[in-house]
């Protein structure tokens, strides 16, 4: 009866968090990136060559296919889209559920398993399609191959990851360097699944016409901030470890618990203290903050899991070296290969971080301790539920801010977000009555798909992003074109993350006509 109610307690839960995070929440600046370019390419533009992209050509051409059949849907597409992302999100919990259990197909098990890694694989990340989301999606079976020994496959699955993001591309490498040190362990043999995949993939890359494209990459990618491996891949885990406070007195109290009540599993208390501290860790930053004198806007809790990752690596190098076993450092070696897709899903402009990938790093738990405590889970969800509503995506507090539905608009209409937000699109769709053939700029994205009948060659329009912009101030010459500039990017330098030459361009050299509260509409 107890194990009956836990589950209805746990179950209630997954459901109200997968249920936000369909239907609550919406960003201007995120949201419509990976759609509008997919719809550039399934009008049969060519990546590089008709329009920017400063990453490799998977995730655009991913999605062209999963929405081809969906496009002529209108205002509910975005509800579609992040149905379709969160299934991404089961098949990874069921593909790292099958490394845990060690087992091919389907474990009972993984009715809890599989919602639990699901959310934690989730956490505060919005739903929407990524590239970061697809190349962990791909890794995640790459992953499992490895632990079946299968390595083509397993090759196979990292270079189409890597085919989604520059810094999942040493994850192909490290699969090479798994076939040369364990070449006595695994299987080296070609099948059907083989020569299935690689055959569709050859002929999405002729359909979708990669290699014309592909030409053009260089001059698409110039743009790159040549210090990020640094910054994101090696710094940030440095600073993440003046929040890790919170993590090192749990893991004194459950070690002196462990020593003095030896029955007591040491994994399981460490986790325990962990997540009881993890309720308080919000409150330490806000003083951490106030003491240093920093604004309390840069807080975040991201900080602190960050820290996770290099004591994991530590402790996976230590195992490997100990054992004299090669099973067992094959094993040890799928745990590390583990740790090296979080960290490499941390190498992000924006999401710098390892949640995306955290169930990764429990790879080498142990699963019964886990999974076989009903209040672990318990505690783990109402944690992760409880940071998505106070922390939305570029949202207000769920708590502070009056949230409504979006109805009648193209894409969105179906998802609660705040008054602002619906204000802005609102006034979005007003401007687009009034003034037939628009450019946003320089953050609408999902404009681009939603309004325009003009096409620039990047629809999110910050230098980052926009690195061929030069070839489009030919648009200028448009009379009938109107340019919708947010109000916002007037407090963004030109030199920032956030600036537009573009948008500056268009600044000066054309008139402010018009304007409302969120726009300023120039001719």
């Amino acid at each position: 009866m107890k194990n009956g109610f836990l589950s209805i307690i746990f179950y209630s839960i997954f459901i109200v968090f997968v249920g936000f995070s369909i239907f609550v929440g919406f960003d201007v600046l995120d949201s419509g990136y990976i759609l509008s370019l997919s719809k550039k390419i399934n009008d049969g533009q060519v990546i590089y060559k008709d329009f920017d992209y400063v990453r490799p050509f998977g995730t655009p051409v991913f999605w062209a296919l999963i929405l081809k059949p969906f496009y002529g849907i209108q205002n509910h597409f975005f509800i579609l889209c992040r149905i379709f992302v969160l299934l991404q999100f089961f098949i990874i919990a069921y593909n790292i559920s099958r490394v845990f259990f060690k087992c091919d197909s389907w474990d009972r098990r993984m009715f809890l398993s599989i919602p639990l890694l699901a959310m934690l694989n989730i956490n505060i990340f919005p739903i929407m399609p990524w590239h970061t989301i697809d190349g962990v999606f791909l890794l995640s079976f790459s992953l499992y191959y490895l632990h079946k020994k299968n390595i083509l496959l397993a090759f196979l699955f990292s270079l189409f990851a890597a085919s989604t993001k520059q810094s999942f591309f040493l994850l192909p490498i490290l699969v090479l360097a798994f076939s040369v040190f364990f070449k006595n362990q695994i299987n080296l043999k070609c099948n059907i699944k083989l020569g299935i995949l690689t055959l569709i993939s050859l002929c999405l890359i002729l359909y979708y016409k990669i290699p014309e494209g592909i030409s053009y990459y260089e001059s698409g990618t110039e743009g790159k901030n040549q210090n990020m491996l640094y910054l994101v891949g090696i710094k940030m885990y440095l600073n993440s470890y003046k929040y890790f406070f919170p993590f090192f007195i749990s893991l004194i109290i459950s070690s002196v618990l462990w020593f003095t009540r030896k029955t007591t599993a040491f994994f399981e208390v460490t986790l325990l203290f962990i997540l009881l501290l993890s309720f308080s860790i919000p409150f330490y930053h806000w003083l951490y903050d106030i003491i240093a004198k920093r604004d309390a806007s840069n807080y975040t809790i991201l900080s602190s899991i960050n820290g996770l990752l290099p004591l994991c690596m530590f402790y996976q190098i230590i195992q490997f070296f100990r054992t004299k076993n090669t099973q067992e450092k094959y094993s040890i070696s799928i745990g590390l290969f583990a740790v090296m897709i979080a960290w490499s899903s941390s190498i992000s402009w924006g999401a710098n971080n390892i949640l995306l990938a955290l169930p990764f790093l429990l790879i080498n738990t142990d699963s019964n301790t886990l999974f076989d405590k009903k209040y672990i889970p318990i505690l783990i969800s109402l944690l992760l539920f409880t940071l998505r509503i106070i922390n939305p995506y570029m949202e207000k507090n769920f708590t502070e801010s009056t949230f409504s539905k979006i109805v009648n608009t193209p894409i969105y209409s179906g998802i609660y977000t705040n008054t602002k937000n619906i204000i802005f699109l609102n006034e979005s769709k007003e401007i687009t009555k009034k003034y037939k053939d628009v450019i946003f700029l320089p953050g609408f994205p999902a404009a681009s798909f939603m309004f325009e009948k003009t096409k620039n060659r990047m629809p999110w329009e910050m230098n980052v992003e926009y690195v061929n912009y030069k070839k489009d101030l030919s648009l200028l010459q448009k009379k009938n074109l109107y340019f919708i500039l947010e109000k916002k990017s007037f407090e963004d330098d030109s030199s920032s993350f956030y600036g537009s030459k573009f948008t500056d361009i268009v600044k000066a050299k054309r008139v402010i006509i018009d304007s409302t509260s969120n726009f300023y509409i120039y001719k």
